[in-house]
């Protein structure tokens, strides 16, 4: 009786996993903003540790290069779904694109200003200088122009493919970055710095939001809310753990193969990473604790007024058109600002 017990279970279980193994995966292509960093460890963590795979989620990672606009890949179904600035994102829909932002990846910018050799107090202390940007990012020098047209032409800007490499030989004065990423690494090459951030010159905006195409959306909304959740649960483990975190990136993305190495060796690489996803932790949970993901009403419609207002916008962009928190409804009791 015991032994034909347990013999139904297992056969039971067998089909379960054969049904399973049967059933196919929902493949979605992720389009990058920026070449693998630490900041898409949750994408890498999710896909790695079959967490995407348990909601029936199989994430395929576009490559990215110097060039590529992620906004203009989803927007031209050259990928499934994208990260990118939020602003880049609303500048597309001021254009005419109809997509819709499904994730704050980022609830504060950490976008600045870094110089090697200069105070960098205000925008002011930019006059005279050269300021770099990387080839493809123009839309970051549009901010600064019409936020300050004052100084737009008593600055230099200038598009580089490596505006990393021009800044610490001294061919530009200052240069745009992430402070997520570049800096850390400066900063361990023994470079003194001199940081001015975007949100300190009125740039309050979300950062790197995940957005699809609106037909898209509509389309695929049951498994865009599986691949949410697996998402959140990803991130949520990323930052519990942030040993097994910087251990697990540094063996998919060794230190040999990070495109803006080198580094001495992987202990320093380490290091660098475990410095990264500090910064990382403190942008993605900032005024949302652990509720990784939402954005609020206010936040939104407050940027694209402030936006429109520079002259960045053109065109009135309904905010609740364009952004939503539907598919985190599921993962937390009470969704803020939708």
């Amino acid at each position: 009786m015991r032994r034909t017990l347990l013999l139904t279970i297992a056969a039971g279980l067998l089909a379960v996993r054969a049904a399973r193994a049967e059933t196919a995966l929902t493949t979605f292509t992720l389009q990058h903003a920026w070449y693998p960093t630490m900041e898409y460890a949750s994408f890498y963590l999710g896909q790695g540790r079959g967490t995407f795979a348990e909601e029936g989620i199989d994430l395929k990672f576009q490559p990215w290069k110097l060039g590529v606009n992620g906004v203009e890949q989803v927007a031209e179904g050259r990928a499934d779904i994208g990260v990118d600035d939020a602003v880049n994102f609303l500048m597309a829909v001021d254009r005419g694109e109809d997509l819709v932002a499904i994730f704050a990846f980022m609830q504060e910018t950490p976008l600045c200003l870094v110089s090697l050799r200069h105070e960098l107090g205000g925008i002011e202390d930019l006059v005279g200088k050269k300021v770099a940007t990387v080839t493809g990012f123009e839309y970051l020098l549009t901010y600064l122009r019409q936020k300050f047209p004052k100084y737009k032409d008593k600055i230099e800007f200038v598009e580089l493919d490596d505006n990393l490499g021009a800044l610490q030989d001294g061919k530009v004065d200052a240069a745009i970055f992430f402070e997520t990423a570049q800096p850390p690494l400066l900063k361990l090459r023994g470079h003194p710095l001199h940081v001015l951030r975007y949100r300190d010159i009125g740039y309050d905006v979300y950062s790197h939001i995940l957005f699809v195409r609106r037909d898209f959306y509509e389309k695929n909304r049951p498994a865009l809310a599986r691949f949410a959740k697996a998402l959140h649960r990803s991130m949520s483990e990323k930052f519990a753990d942030p040993e097994g975190t910087v251990d697990f990136f540094v063996k998919t993305i060794p230190h040999t193969e990070y495109a803006e190495g080198p580094f001495a060796n992987e202990a320093e690489y380490r290091r660098y990473q475990a410095a990264s996803l500090r910064l990382l932790h403190y942008y993605m949970s900032k005024g949302v604790g652990k509720n990784f993901g939402l954005m609020n009403r206010h936040r939104w419609r407050a940027m694209i007024k402030n936006l429109k207002r520079l002259g960045v916008l053109e065109n009135d962009i309904d905010a609740d058109a364009v952004f939503t928190n539907k598919l985190l409804r599921g993962i937390y009791v009470s969704a803020r600002g939708d």
